[in-house]
């Protein structure tokens, strides 16, 4: 009985459970689902993202998109975001991210909000590429590109795309000639034929510009587009007699460097090479072959070829190779350099009896006869005049009298008996040699000097800085009160002191006048040489005015001759080796002592590079300085920041 009690109540309570589910209907509740699909278009600095709205959810979406970071985290609503366009719906959607930075992975999702609740996409993981580069490795600074020549214009890249080549004016904002007329393979070489209408000029520079992306370019250096290259060959021509076994000037003038060939034509047509590789110095000596290989003719005459380009040449008038007699020109050789007021003996050798007529030549002009009737003897002793034009194109010509025949000495000097020496002490003892350099004197030495000095009296002691106060050096301010001098380390005062602006302007301000008027740290009864200054020591010295008001590296030699000779590999000098082009010239015998650095302290380029200040800022903070390098013969023109450690030389008042 109890037990069918029980099963009837176990029947009514599942009764009344079934009637309660049948009559009750089940709510479910939507919710935001959404689907990180892919990316896609990655660049070095953006992406393009897809994403999936599967449901939008019960109270709808507020705000939606994707979110991301770099690999160093994982992306949330609180990460960087970028918004779709559109209003959120169920179905695709896509977003670019753009500011990447190249070559970085980023992490990405897609994420919906509502009022309620955040939801997330999977994590995509992508990498920018490497940002498009090109590099133009020529023209460089230091390029002189002649018109109608060919110059090659190279460069490195990373991209696919062909590239235009373009010819721009430095401070100009549009191309002044599109170089390739169409676009060219990115092979990373043109050949350039540079045409004859660009006017002459140092401040061009080349672009070179993607043409699947306008945003990836490159500009070179600074380089100059000079005059054509042209040569012609002035002797021996026109008639002129040479004879077998005797030696020979082979002039040429010419407006270009570089190494050329020399060639003996007979009729229109090579005969021999002369010789296949010399300087283009416009002066070759030539020892005509007395060994059978030539005979006698009036046919003759001289080729010159560029080595750098074989469109380069002239073939000079025809002249006339006899055999004896001869004269041979020993003294002046070529080179030689013979000063006014003093006495010189020309000598030659010769196979006639005849007496012979001596002349001199500047160029192709004759400037005077030294003797009319003279025993050819083989020597004459010449005193030459005061009052001459300096110059190096001089040669000596000696004629027999009577049948002709005819010699000429290869190219030499004769100047002026320098002005160039003297001394002058500074406040500490110090003496130093002197110069005069066209109206200038100019100390012969880098400056060393210690104190002040205070027209004669024991003056202030600048501030030194020794070679382990590097940080102390460093926090120098590009001011001009912040003083400080010091020396190379290791090398006492070889190469001179070096002197902070400030330290070298004892204070004073920038100064722009010629003569500067400031006498900084030099002795009295001299200063501190202005930019202005510095440009009349390079004229004297031929460097162009044009070249002289440029910057950077300018003039082809001034370098070498302001520089001393030698050099550290030899044990003859205190340069670096090659110290191309040294000849010191001026004999303002410049010294390589190098610099201190203005950010960290430490010293540089001893024996490398000779640096040194003048009076004339080039900012607030920079100074128009001097460089003179071990590897080069022109000279740098350009901004030092003040608080550096350079070398100074003084001009006198």
């Amino acid at each position: 009985m109890k037990k069918l009690i029980l099963t009837t109540l176990s029947i009514l309570i599942i009764g009344l459970i079934l009637t309660n589910i049948s009559c009750e209907k089940l709510e479910v509740k939507r919710v935001i689902k959404i689907k990180t699909v892919e990316y896609l278009n990655v660049t070095s600095n953006s992406a393009e993202i897809m994403g999936t709205l599967l449901d939008v959810g019960e109270n709808g979406i507020m705000d939606w998109g994707f979110c991301y970071t770099d690999a160093s985290g994982e992306p949330d609503i609180n990460s960087a975001k970028v918004d779709p366009t559109g209003s959120p719906g169920k179905g695709d959607f896509k977003a670019l991210i753009e500011g990447l930075e190249p070559n970085m992975e980023y992490h990405v999702k897609a994420f919906a909000r509502s009022d309620s609740e955040v939801k997330y996409g999977e994590m995509l993981t992508f990498t920018t590429l490497v940002a498009e580069k090109i590099t133009i490795t020529s023209p460089v600074s230091t390029d002189r590109w002649p018109l109608e020549s060919t110059r090659q214009i190279t460069w490195t890249d990373n991209i696919d795309a062909d590239v235009r080549i373009e010819l721009w004016r430095v401070n100009e904002t549009n191309a002044y000639m599109q170089i390739t007329d169409m676009p060219v393979a990115s092979t990373g070489t043109y050949d350039w034929s540079i045409p004859t209408n660009i006017p002459i000029d140092a401040g061009w520079r080349v672009k070179i510009i993607s043409t699947q992306n306008e945003n990836t370019f490159a500009f070179s250096d600074d380089f100059e587009i000079i005059a054509a290259q042209t040569i012609e060959v002035i002797g021996p021509s026109g008639g002129q007699y040479v004879h077998m076994g005797n030696t020979y000037s082979v002039d040429w003038q010419s407006n270009f460097g570089g190494n050329v060939k020399i060639s003996l034509f007979k009729n229109n047509t090579i005969h021999s090479d002369i010789i296949t590789s010399t300087e283009n110095n416009n002066a070759y000596v030539w020892q005509v072959p007395n060994d059978g290989s030539i005979i006698a003719d009036a046919d003759y005459s001289i080729n010159i070829t560029s080595l750098d380009d074989y469109n380069i040449y002239h073939t000079g008038t025809w002249f006339q190779i006899a055999e004896a007699p001869f004269i041979s020109i020993s003294a002046p050789t070529s080179g030689a350099n013979w000063q006014m007021g003093d006495t010189y003996t020309i000598t030659w050798t010769d196979n006639i009896v005849e007496s012979v007529r001596i002349e001199l030549y500047k160029g192709a002009t004759l400037e005077m006869e030294i003797a009319n009737n003279e025993s050819s003897d083989g020597t004459y002793s010449w005193a030459i005049p005061t009052g001459m034009v300096d110059g190096s194109d001089y040669k000596i010509k000696i004629t027999g009298v009577i049948n002709g025949t005819t010699a000429v000495s290869g190219q030499f000097t004769i100047s002026e008996v320098p002005e160039t020496t003297g001394t002058v002490d500074d406040i500490d003892g110090n003496t130093y040699p002197t110069v005069k350099i066209g109206n200038q004197w100019w100390m012969a030495e880098n400056l060393k000097v210690t104190h002040y000095d205070n027209s004669g009296v024991q003056g202030a002691l600048i501030p030194y800085y020794n070679d382990a106060q590097n940080s102390e050096w460093a926090a120098l301010g590009d001011n001009e009160t912040d003083k400080g001098y010091c020396f190379y380390t290791g090398e006492g005062d070889t190469y001179g002191a070096l002197y902070t602006w400030a330290a070298a302007m004892n204070g004073n301000g920038s100064s722009t006048a010629n003569p500067s008027g400031i006498q900084g740290v030099c002795p009295t009864g001299w200063h501190l040489p202005s930019d202005a200054e510095w440009k009349e020591l390079e004229m004297q010295l031929k460097m162009t005015p044009t070249e002289a008001d440029s910057e950077s590296w300018r003039g082809l030699d001034q370098g070498g001759k302001l520089k001393a000779t030698g050099d550290l590999t030899t044990g003859d000098g205190l340069w670096t080796s090659p110290n191309t082009g040294a000849t010191n010239e001026s004999l303002l015998t410049a010294l390589p002592g190098g610099s201190r650095s203005s950010d960290t302290g430490v010293f540089n380029n001893l024996g490398g590079n000779g640096y040194f200040w003048s009076t004339t800022n080039y900012s607030s903070t920079g100074n128009m300085g001097r460089n003179l390098g071990y590897n080069t013969a022109t000279v740098y023109r350009g901004p030092f920041a003040k608080s550096f450690g350079l070398s100074v030389r003084c001009v006198k008042d």
